[in-house]
């Protein structure tokens, strides 16, 4: 498996990290002669508490294959020469209320991007060619649609790990500042065995049974981002081989610590490569409900993500 299976979950904690933030103090809508006006001083306390949302509506995961079949998985990097189409998506909304006064905030994302492996050991690829296609991110508060542009769409560039450092060039030249910097911090695992990788190729697993992950698994999930967001419980549970094709459902709790706190239950299934152990489909999706100091939160949020390899 590559670096790709943990992505799509650092996006969702880079997304809501300072969505939560702002959300903690929502403007407040045209005034009404019945409108009362906000206090402005309100902040919320670190010290608030935000419950996770039931997620027993969600069907706990059934077995399609045997039960009782194993499956080891490889740890194996692609190859020089191998090519990468991602597809990630996010999509969030949230409805905030707070002093009688109620705001709509949606969030979404979208990337496509094509890697091809220019250099690689066994474990970790160490020199990509990566062409950056549609790379949106837009946020709308109460009607108000806010477009954050990225400095990497629409460009190629060549992205090595050597000695420790990132190194990034853009068709031949060097690449700027905002684009390094940017690189830098989305390949900064270039030339690592991939953390999410090394978990799932540590463990044997048994069709139908629901495996709960350690602390230092769970912090493989998040990648680097702890600081703004950590996954506090998780457990995924091998439910089919069919083919060269593994699925698994997953489970976990997701907590964004960048803002008012919150606790996000989230479901969804991954499909894995049998043979090679590289991830196929990412999907995971759940409930938004919290509060902190007189401000409500309730909403839902989803992410994708799918791979095809040449």
């Amino acid at each position: 498996m590559t670096r790709f299976a943990s992505f799509s979950l650092v996006a969702l904690a880079l997304a809501l990290a300072p969505a939560c933030k702002q959300d903690a103090t929502p403007a407040a809508k045209p005034a009404t002669a019945d409108a009362k006006k906000p206090d402005d001083k309100a902040t919320p306390s670190p010290a608030a508490t935000a419950p996770a949302a039931p997620a027993d509506a969600a069907a706990a995961p059934v077995a399609t294959g045997p039960t009782g079949a194993r499956l080891k998985l490889p740890s194996q990097a692609p190859q020089t020469g191998a090519k990468i189409t991602t597809a990630d998506a996010m999509e969030m909304h949230m409805d905030i209320e707070a002093n009688g006064q109620k705001m709509a905030m949606t969030q979404s994302k979208v990337e496509k991007n094509t890697i091809e492996v220019l250099a690689a050991t066994p474990e970790a690829m160490t020199k990509i060619r990566v062409v950056y296609g549609e790379r949106s991110q837009q946020q709308t508060m109460n009607g108000q649609a806010k477009a954050n542009p990225d400095p990497l769409a629409g460009h190629t560039y060549v992205v090595e790990a050597k000695d420790g450092k990132i190194s990034a060039t853009r068709e031949g030249h060097p690449a700027s500042a905002d684009e390094s910097a940017e690189l830098e911090r989305e390949w900064k695992s270039l030339g690592q065995q991939e953390k999410m990788a090394k978990l799932m190729a540590s463990r044997e697993f048994v069709v139908g049974e629901r495996v709960a992950l350690t602390g230092d698994e769970m912090k493989a999930l998040m990648d680097d981002e702890s600081d703004k967001s950590a996954v506090v419980d998780a457990a995924i549970t091998l439910t089919g081989v069919e083919g060269a094709q593994a699925t698994f459902s997953m489970e976990m709790t997701f907590q964004v610590k960048d803002g008012p706190p919150l606790s996000i239950p989230l479901r969804g299934t991954v499909v894995v490569d049998a043979q090679k152990g590289w991830p196929l489909e990412f999907k995971m999706e759940g409930p938004i409900k919290g509060s902190a100091q007189g401000y409500n939160f309730e909403g839902a949020m989803k992410a994708s993500k799918t791979f095809q390899y040449q």
